[in-house]
């Protein structure tokens, strides 16, 4: 498509070059705007919660778990967290071999304190 002006003759995408950086700096502003208003949203939603573990800590059952054979005192890695009130939590064997993957709430574990981390290989 083209439109005759002045006694040129231009094409439209010619004609509205002039337009992309004022395009491309509106785009981003609305982009960071966005940005910001969900980080906004996504702070007030959680509240003033606060996540007791991350993944990697190491942490102990607090109770017996008859239905997967785990006992009060057995260790286990934290692999994910699921927001401030459950985690998923891998519990090992003293060989190294997986005992139990489990999702629980953060009352059913507890930090284990100073236990050392498995031996370097």
């Amino acid at each position: 498509m083209s439109h005759k002006r002045q006694g040129h003759l231009i094409t439209f995408g010619e004609w509205a070059r002039h337009l992309r950086p004022f395009m491309k700096r509106l785009f981003w502003r609305q982009e960071r705007s966005a940005g910001r208003c969900l980080a906004r949203r996504e702070s007030e939603g959680a509240g003033n919660v606060d996540i007791l573990y991350g993944e990697g800590d190491v942490v102990m059952a607090r109770t017996d778990m008859a239905e997967t054979g785990l006992k009060r005192g057995d260790m286990g890695a934290v692999v994910h967290v699921h927001g401030a009130d459950a985690v998923e939590v891998e519990f090992v064997a003293d060989d190294g071999t997986t005992r139990a993957v489990l999702t629980l709430g953060a009352e059913a574990v507890q930090h284990a304190g100073n236990v050392p981390g498995p031996p370097h290989r």
